[in-house]
């Protein structure tokens, strides 16, 4: 595995520092690798410090990260990062959790699940990591939670390669299921409800190797979609529907007008587009 990050110098003098990466277990800290590097910086000048491990194996299903910069023997800043190795293990000793007659149940025990709501900001900000997961997830038990939900979604991640998001869940999945923590992914949050063939191949296609990807996972409630969007309200299958909805509620033009007199159609009934988009809602 390759780690890497940047050091600058922002100040207005050439200045020496040094930097170490260290790589250990989590939990335990036992450092697994180091790496150390003298650094001499001209002023505005980042570089960039980049290492590589390979360790044959991993033994640890976690691991953490941990960059510190010095000057003069002197710590003067400190990174911390993790990830996580896939471990199908894992995944199949997560909680235990089914549904029947209208429950959801542990084993054959009818449960009462509480959790809290998450968002995709945990897979694009930069201080987010495997290791923050696991330390935020880790604690939910202690507090009567049961359930982590997050709404992914796809906003923000447009220009992340499909890898690289499959393997952010992966880490989130597992971390879960460690933990004994119900994972509660949204799919498809915020995406459009009136689509196209290929759009809606594609939302197939994610959930359907999403259910495949993910088949051992034991605590998992599989969340389409709950924050419908309707971005063009006025494509024409939808004005038919609409306009075939209006005619059976008003019966004809005449009563549509009369319940509209404040602000009435300016089409004529059949050809009225709907109104609102976004996640507003139509006058009817």
């Amino acid at each position: 595995m390759r780690v890497w990050t940047r050091v600058s110098n922002f100040s207005s003098r050439k200045q020496n520092a040094a930097v170490t990466i260290t790589i250990s277990t989590d939990p335990e800290e036992h450092g697994v690798f180091h790496h150390s590097q003298e650094l001499t910086l001209e002023p505005d000048q980042t570089l960039l410090v980049t290492t590589t491990w390979s360790p044959g194996t991993f033994q640890f299903s976690r691991y953490g990260v941990e960059v510190e910069l010095e000057q003069s023997e002197r710590k003067v800043d400190r990174v911390e990062s993790g990830f996580v190795v896939w471990n199908e293990s894992v995944l199949g000793d997560g909680f235990l959790l089914r549904y029947g007659d209208n429950y959801l149940r542990y084993k054959d025990r009818a449960i009462f699940l509480q959790g809290s709501d998450d968002y995709i900001h945990n897979f694009i900000a930069r201080y987010e990591n495997p290791k923050t997961w696991f330390a935020n997830v880790s604690k939910y038990r202690d507090n009567c939670l049961g359930v982590y939900e997050n709404l992914m979604g796809s906003r923000g991640l447009d220009d992340v390669p499909p890898e690289e998001w499959w393997r952010q869940i992966d880490a989130m999945m597992q971390i879960c299921q460690e933990c004994k923590t119900i994972f509660f992914p949204g799919l498809l949050i915020f995406g459009d409800t009136a689509v196209g063939n290929r759009d809606l191949k594609h939302q197939q296609d994610f959930c359907r190797k999403f259910a495949e990807r993910y088949s051992l996972a034991s605590g998992l409630i599989y969340y389409l979609d709950g924050d419908l969007a309707l971005r063009q309200p006025n494509l024409p299958d939808l004005r038919k529907i609409f306009n075939d909805y209006l005619l059976q509620r008003y019966g004809n033009a005449k009563r549509l007008a009369e319940a509209w007199s404040i602000s009435p159609a300016k089409e004529p009934l059949g050809a009225i587009p709907p109104l609102g988009g976004g996640q507003s809602a139509g006058k009817t």
